[in-house]
């Protein structure tokens, strides 16, 4: 179960800076709850949204700026329909809208954009500043998670695809893994990099495995 009163504390302290009245924040933080908490949510949930917010804070001395990060691991996956081309867009969208109403400014407003739709393409960043980096990074860590984490992970994301069968499944995350495996790197920075090695016995795992029958499958 996530940490709900971190995860507010943590929107509260972020929303805070812009001098955003506690209603405003609460109603926003509510929209981002529900979103988070909706049906079929098995990973991309709220779980999700506290580990990269833990990860964050333990690497707030690397971050330019921290706020743009914040707001990025909140919204990133605010829309998410396992499957949907449009995800981080949509995200996107309703990042800019709420950062709007709290009167985030528009340079940051656009650097939020980023990021978010920098997440649909985790694999190709050439000209990502450290900041992107180090939150694709982020997005990216339960890769390297000890095996069990991982396997509970693989099992979740074929939750989310239940209505996907298991063979169209099993080839998806094939594309998605070899194509990270192909990398030099799977992360972009040297905090993350050391645990490479994990992510890859991770994925060589997963890729060796017979069949993905999960539940739903």
């Amino acid at each position: 179960m996530p940490d709900l009163a971190y995860i507010q504390s943590a929107w509260f302290e972020l929303t805070r800076n812009y001098g955003a009245d506690e209603g405003l924040s609460g109603q926003l933080f509510a929209a981002l709850k529900e979103a988070y908490t909706g049906p079929g949510r098995f990973y991309h949930n709220l779980d999700h949204i506290e580990s990269l917010l833990k990860l964050s804070q333990d690497h707030a001395d690397q971050l330019g700026n921290r706020d743009v990060v914040g707001f990025s691991i909140f919204y990133h996956d605010f829309v998410y329909h396992a499957g949907g081309r449009d995800n981080e867009q949509q995200s996107a969208l309703v990042a800019e809208k709420s950062l709007t109403t709290l009167g985030v400014e528009k340079g940051q407003r656009e650097q939020v954009k980023l990021f978010i739709c920098a997440t649909a393409n985790h694999g190709h960043l050439p000209h990502a500043d450290e900041d992107l980096r180090l939150f694709i990074d982020f997005d990216l860590s339960i890769l390297a998670a000890d095996q069990e984490v991982y396997q509970h992970y693989v099992r979740n994301i074929r939750k989310e695809y239940s209505h996907i069968p298991s063979d169209q499944f099993a080839l998806g995350r094939k594309g998605f893994i070899t194509g990270l495996l192909r990398q030099e790197h799977i992360f972009y920075t040297e905090s993350f990099r050391e645990k490479e090695e994990q992510a890859r016995k991770n994925m060589a795992w997963e890729l060796e495995m017979s069949s993905y029958i999960f539940p739903g499958g």
